[in-house]
């Protein structure tokens, strides 16, 4: 499980043209930016996520809540960063209701190397954000939610307005 930011001003890297010619990327100006939470299944490469507008626990529960109903007869393995907001009350409370289901497991701290969220984060920002602006935070939400994960298999439901 993670969680990324998509920015409305793209991110610029190199590209390239013609001779002479010159790649413009046009900007909002006034940049504004979604939340992503996403996870994984290691086993089949399915991915879960939401769009959020805000990044606080209040969106994480709702994550996690969406796991839990994506994957209604399963038990869940978590690994988990460790984000300020990952261990509020809120959060830690709502694992407990659903210890059943969902096992923590908590990554040592500053290794982004063993979340292979990271790694999908990275793939999505070079392969479909990078130099390209989407005009409004809308048409950037629903990129997120019909580009495919690498492996063409992501599953995910709109959030509640924000």
């Amino acid at each position: 499980m993670d969680e990324s930011d998509v920015h409305l001003n793209p991110q610029l890297t190199k590209v390239w043209t013609m001779r002479g010619e010159r790649f413009r990327v046009p900007s909002a100006g006034i940049n504004k930016k979604v939340h992503i939470f996403g996870g994984l299944n290691y086993r089949t490469g399915r991915t879960t996520h939401i769009v959020t507008y805000r990044k606080r626990a209040v969106e994480f529960c709702q994550f996690i809540e969406e796991l839990l109903h994506q994957y209604a007869n399963d038990r869940l393995v978590l690994v988990m960063d460790n984000a300020s907001y990952h261990k509020t009350k809120a959060v830690q409370d709502l694992l407990a209701k659903h210890n059943d289901r969902a096992q923590v497991f908590w990554l040592p701290k500053y290794s982004p190397e063993l979340n292979y969220m990271d790694a999908l984060w990275g793939y999505i920002k070079r392969t479909a954000l990078n130099n390209h602006f989407f005009g409004n935070t809308q048409s950037l939400d629903c990129l997120l939610y019909t580009s495919p994960s690498p492996r063409d298999l992501s599953t995910s439901r709109m959030p509640s307005s924000a």
